[in-house]
């Protein structure tokens, strides 16, 4: 049903050592992720996609039931904000449906704990994507005010991986090609994946939603490091804001932009 492993937690990141952990969403990179840093001192179950399907009730129920996890840290779910607004049914199946099916499963396993991972884009939802995301904060935030500190819900920003839009157009520009940029004024809060599996872990530590800090850069501003790690002249076309997108996310936590040398950082860890 799902892999188990062993494997260390580092101190002061929020789950005690020598529990029983159970991941959902194992197989994307945030889980992988969970998976290899939580591994060690702790049995780690990993629970998803391809076979495991979290719109299966049943599926997901006796996966808790059976595996007996002290705490679960739910990523399953689909993220693509355009193509949500195009196939609204699946997302809400996935990402809405899907979390109430992991909310009865971990009630009926006695979780002592429940970590749901959410998005910025929930801050002022716009498209159908971070709407699910928002109305599964509160069907968490629903489910502790019942249960106190039991079920907790963790915004992060846009992941800079290989995997990203970032880590894309890195690629299009070795080969000389034209990237394409929505709108150059785009604001987006930006983090490494290890930081965000960090903010998961402390999450643990927590009693209601927790949205940790992060850098908010402009798209122009990727554009500019960019050009200067990689030594080159960035082609890019702009072709505007698709439907469901912000220009700015996270604007309620936006303090102003991040410091260069960070993003450059950030860059830097995936070229």
């Amino acid at each position: 049903m799902f892999a188990s492993s062993y494997g260390s937690l580092p101190k002061g990141l929020g789950v005690t050592i020598n529990s029983k952990i159970l991941i959902t969403g194992g197989n994307g990179q945030i889980g992988q992720k969970l998976a290899q840093v939580l591994s060690s001192n702790n049995e780690v179950g990993i629970w998803g996609h391809p076979l495991n399907d979290i719109r299966v009730r049943n599926s997901i129920i006796d996966a808790c039931i059976n595996f007996a996890p002290d705490y679960v840290i739910h990523t399953a779910g689909v993220k693509n904000i355009p193509d949500s607004e195009k196939n609204p049914h699946h997302y809400i199946d996935v990402n809405l449906i899907g979390t109430s099916h992991l909310i009865e499963a971990v009630k009926a396993a006695n979780v002592k704990k429940t970590v749901f991972l959410s998005t910025m884009a929930a801050d002022y939802p716009s498209s159908v994507y971070s709407m699910t995301k928002r109305l599964g904060e509160k069907l968490f935030a629903k489910e502790n005010r019942v249960y106190p500190g039991q079920f907790i819900s963790c915004r992060l920003g846009t992941i800079i991986s290989r995997a990203s839009f970032v880590g894309k157009w890195i690629e299009q520009i070795r080969k000389g090609e034209t990237i394409l940029v929505t709108d150059l004024d785009c604001v987006r809060p930006l983090m490494s994946l290890d930081m965000g599996v960090e903010a998961i872990l402390y999450t643990f530590d927590k009693d209601e939603l927790y949205v940790p800090r992060m850098e908010f850069y402009e798209l122009r501003h990727i554009v500019e490091v960019l050009e200067s790690l990689l030594q080159t002249s960035v082609k890019y076309e702009i072709i505007g804001l698709r439907p469901g997108e912000q220009l700015v996310e996270g604007k309620s936590y936006m303090r102003f932009t991040g410091p260069v040398n960070y993003l450059e950082n950030l860059i830097r860890e995936i070229l």
